[in-house]
């Protein structure tokens, strides 16, 4: 178990490596990122297939649901994606210059791997060693990922350090938290925790709770639509950010259209047997029965509410366009609006954590539809059935992915 004087240590030899990473062209380590983003997004690739076998025992996925969620979300995390994002965010502009800083320290958080592999990847990119200390839903990710590294380039290799710290060694994670820049993923609590405990001239990169959710326009195709959101709903088994907790179907009469819940119920147990369920933990098993119970009741006293339960989903037809608990784990809930109005009275308490927006609309109403999303400002605003797949450089939280973990130098002379 690491104490205090192992941690700086740790840090001491990584900021040696940080200074001699400064030293090399920068080309040279932007290419060796972008070959392991390559490697990342072959299916036939060592670190795919590495991935692909142990991460479905430490995060308790079902292997199927990681092979086609890796699949999905990497396809174009290439190295071409990384080089297009380092232009964007930080160009060739003459006048400004961007520096990473000397120290980043990580806290990794969730099951999915993707979250993890930008927030180890996007430091070096800017040239920062990074020490990162994995979440206790995932061992695996940030192993593979150092193990890479070091394959590929060892001198990059070099500027990246794991731990495995808890919270209860108070003297060792404040030696770890000892960084010029702190990047945590977690819940709010862990991260206002986390803010307490650093010093205030240190940059803070929180990523805190956050959800999704659908939006089905009245034109949109009821079979395409179903699929495409059974897809988003059962892919990580609803547990990303990115996952829909909830859908809005424009209906004018205020009712969800048959011909919707048909398709719904039909897609949500094909995938159901093409992705199955991963394992879920007795607390999060009782929580789904309570609001299953509680649907049940509702739908014997309200004929417009109405609950379909399959193998490892549920879904319930609501009578109201205001939403409840979601407890995950592949439950969604469809809640019909009768205009654009009522959506945004709808969505608007959800608006401070919308990370993404899954849209199904047709052609002459999408424009009005995103109109009214607009004051909402969700992060990302993404076809349904493609929830699950941002591009590398979406504005995760609003911001973006390099510019919160650099100092930019604007030169006026």
């Amino acid at each position: 178990m690491p104490r205090a004087p192992e941690i700086q240590n740790t840090w001491a030899r990584l900021r040696e490596a940080g200074r001699a990473l400064g030293a090399r062209d920068q080309e040279a380590n932007l290419g060796a990122l972008a070959m392991l983003l390559d490697e990342l997004a072959l299916p036939s690739s060592e670190i795919r297939r590495h991935l692909a076998t142990t991460l479905p025992e430490a995060t308790g996925f079902h292997p199927a649901n990681l092979r086609a969620g890796l699949e999905l979300a990497l396809a174009n995390w290439t190295g071409e994606a990384l080089r297009n994002l380092v232009r964007r965010e930080l160009g060739e502009d003459a006048s400004q210059r961007a520096r990473g800083f000397d120290s980043t320290a990580v806290l990794l958080g969730g099951a999915l791997p993707m979250p993890s592999i930008l927030s180890l990847v996007a430091p070096l990119v800017v040239g920062s060693p990074v020490f990162a200390r994995s979440g206790r839903h995932d061992s695996v990710t940030a192993a593979t990922i150092a193990a890479a590294l070091n394959r590929l380039d060892p001198e990059l290799g070099a500027c990246l350090s794991l731990t495995t710290i808890s919270r209860d060694e108070r003297e060792a994670l404040d030696a770890f938290l000892r960084a010029e820049c702190v990047v945590a993923t977690g819940s709010d609590e862990t991260l206002a925790e986390i803010a307490g405990r650093i010093d205030p001239g240190t940059r803070f990169v929180g990523h805190g709770h956050r959800l999704s959710v659908a939006v089905i326009g009245a034109e949109a195709d009821p079979a395409q639509v179903a699929d495409a959101l059974a897809l988003d709903v059962a892919l990580w088994d609803q547990l990303g950010c990115l996952s829909p907790i909830a859908a809005w179907v424009l209906a004018p009469d205020g009712e969800v259209p048959a011909s919707l819940e048909a398709e719904l119920v039909r897609a949500f147990g094909q995938v159901a047997q093409k992705l199955p369920r991963g394992t879920i933990s007795p607390e999060a098993g009782a929580t789904l029965a309570q609001e299953r119970d509680g649907a049940e009741l509702r739908a014997a006293s309200n004929e417009r509410v109405r609950l379909h339960v399959g193998e490892g989903w549920t879904l319930v037809i609501e009578s109201s366009s205001l939403t409840g608990p979601a407890p995950l784990h592949r439950f969604l809930r469809l809640h019909p609006v009768p205009d654009l109005a009522s959506l945004q009275t709808s969505l608007a308490p959800l608006a401070p954590r919308l990370a993404a927006v899954g849209l199904a609309a047709g052609p002459d109403e999408k424009a009005r539809i995103l109109e009214a999303l607009g004051p909402l400002a969700p992060s990302r605003i993404a076809p349904l059935g493609r929830m699950q797949a941002p591009p590398l450089g979406w504005h995760h939280d609003g911001q973006g992915v390099l510019w919160p973990l650099v100092r930019f130098t604007d030169i006026e002379v």
